[in-house]
């Protein structure tokens, strides 16, 4: 069985993202196949059983999604969008401000209504994460909206729960 390529983001928020990173280290010592690239941003955690760089440039960021036959993420817009574009199958686990990854719970809730709209596969435990990731790989990626106006929306969105904090 061939390893499917896996693109793992955390974006460039300060703040730390272990959580996500550690998990993935889990999933592969249980057995996930996978050949796994993440960019860990200012995470101090270093990957034990897959490659990584802190940070790449956007030329890179593209074509690792290109590659990839699935993305997991943080739940930032730029990524989800970028993500969405290429129509690759994309699981998001947001930051959570009770683990103190960042400021606002604006990512939980943006994860929440992809989800529902079936753009995405959101996990909200980490625990959850292999189950999350077989499961995507049998999605049918579609996005029915150009770029544009799913910025716009994102954006929109984002702007929404700001005021509302």
């Amino acid at each position: 069985m061939r390893k499917i390529n896996i693109f793992v983001e955390v974006g460039s928020h300060k703040m730390q993202f272990e959580r996500l990173l550690k998990e993935i280290d889990t999933c592969i010592e249980n057995g996930l196949n996978a050949k796994i690239f993440a960019q860990t941003g200012y995470t101090k955690y270093k990957p034990k059983n897959y490659s990584s760089k802190p940070f790449i440039s956007e030329k890179e960021f593209i074509k690792r999604i290109k590659q990839a036959d699935l993305v997991i993420g943080h739940a930032g817009a730029g990524n989800i969008i970028s993500v969405l574009t290429q129509k690759k199958p994309l699981v998001i686990v947001p930051r959570k401000v009770e683990l103190k990854e960042h400021t606002d719970s604006h990512q939980t809730e943006l994860a929440k209504i992809l989800a529902k709209e079936g753009k995405c596969i959101a996990v909200f435990d980490e625990k959850e994460l292999k189950t999350a990731i077989e499961h995507a790989l049998t999605m049918k990626t579609e996005v029915k909206k150009e770029r544009m106006t799913l910025e716009k929306q994102i954006n929109s969105f984002i702007v929404k729960l700001e005021n509302k904090v």
